[in-house]
């Protein structure tokens, strides 16, 4: 063998076995940068806004550090200033209710700079036209891979939306909760009574920003059949030395009425979110909001600053056979825990009829 061929030879192997080290690149730290996330609920309790700072490449697992000094307002358009007070963790919460009437921007004084934001209306308060059910099929991961072997098919329905036309914008963000209810009941050997055991646990439907407005190069304002969430036919709960009972579904939704402005921002989220991590996918950095550094034109502040109505609407669902589902609204809004049990005693906001119980001899 030629020298040349050897030093070769010996050369590639070396390159095979360093191929097996980790390596670690030395990454550039960049300027940590202010994020503001600002949702504010006009004529509701609760809203906050929440100041912090970006993180670097390497401090993925860390929590994002807290801004706890920064003095955050609503000013109207006349003006007048509401101060939000800080509370933990960088949250500020606003303790004065918003006037249906006015505008407001939200401005944000946070080490050494200021940030606002441009006026927003208040919307009006949003509302449903009709609801509607289609039997269907989703395919549902059931590990951590999306390969063939991994996904299978689950039955139930898909809860649709129709919304007319309004006054105005017709822009909207939706939350999902779905509480399932199942029961079991406990046998008695001796002279007593069997006992029926009511039990309900909650799930949020892991999605992208669930939004809705019309639809692009139409002139019509109108939304329609925008999916709210699917509603398996049954679910599989697991009590041992106990059948169970699947008894229906609640679907507790909010509908949050936002600008055309807060549409687009949380839709270009999604498009991000969504990326498949092609070469040329953009950063979700590169997604920007409606606030600007008027202090430093030059300074870069990630966030948005979004005023909305809120509405809670309540659905109850139940497969009754043959591809058919019953489904209600519930006109009542009682608390419910996120999940929990009672031993032969129905909750107040059950919605299973009593006949239909397992043990209710119905």
């Amino acid at each position: 063998m030629k020298r040349g061929t050897l030093v070769y030879l010996i050369g590639f192997l070396l390159l095979l076995a360093g191929c097996e080290e980790v390596y670690h690149p030395d990454l550039e730290e960049g300027e940590a940068l202010l994020v503001v996330d600002a949702r504010v609920v006009a004529g509701a309790g609760g809203s906050q806004v929440r100041v912090y700072k970006t993180l670097g490449f390497n401090s993925w697992d860390q929590p994002f550090p807290a801004v706890t000094t920064a003095e955050v307002s609503l000013v109207d358009g006349h003006g007048g200033s509401l101060e939000l007070e800080h509370t933990s963790g960088g949250n500020y919460r606003l303790t004065a209710p918003l006037s249906l009437f006015e505008r407001y921007k939200l401005v944000v004084k946070a080490e050494g700079e200021v940030y606002e934001s441009g006026f927003q209306e208040i919307p009006a308060l949003p509302a449903i036209d009709s609801v509607y059910l289609v039997p269907g099929q989703k395919l549902v991961e059931t590990g951590t891979d999306e390969a063939a072997g991994n996904l299978r098919t689950e039955e139930g329905a898909q809860l649709y939306i129709d919304i007319s036309a309004r006054n105005g914008e017709n822009c909207y963000r939706f939350t999902s909760r779905k509480v399932c209810q199942y029961a079991w009941v406990i046998e008695s050997t001796g002279p007593f009574p069997p006992i029926t055991n009511y039990a309900w646990m909650s799930m949020k439907p892991w999605e992208l920003f669930n939004i809705a407005g019309p639809a692009e190069y139409s002139s019509s304002e109108e939304i329609r059949r925008h999916p709210l969430v699917f509603l398996e036919r049954s679910y599989s709960i697991s009590m041992p030395d106990h059948p169970v009972y699947f008894l229906g579904w609640i679907y507790i939704c909010h509908q949050y009425a936002i600008s055309r402005e807060s549409y687009l921002f949380y839709k270009e989220l999604n498009s991000q979110l969504s990326a498949e991590g092609k070469l040329f996918d953009p950063l979700y950095t590169q997604v920007r909001g409606n606030l600007r550094c008027t202090s430093d034109p030059g300074k870069v502040v990630l966030g948005n600053f979004e005023i909305a109505r809120v509405r809670e609407h309540r659905f109850f669902v139940i497969y009754q056979g043959k591809e058919q589902y019953f489904m209600k609204r519930i006109p009542w809004f009682y608390e419910i825990p996120a999940e929990g049990s009672l031993a032969d005693e129905i909750p107040v906001w059950w919605e299973v009829p009593v006949r239909n119980y397992p043990g209710s001899g119905g």
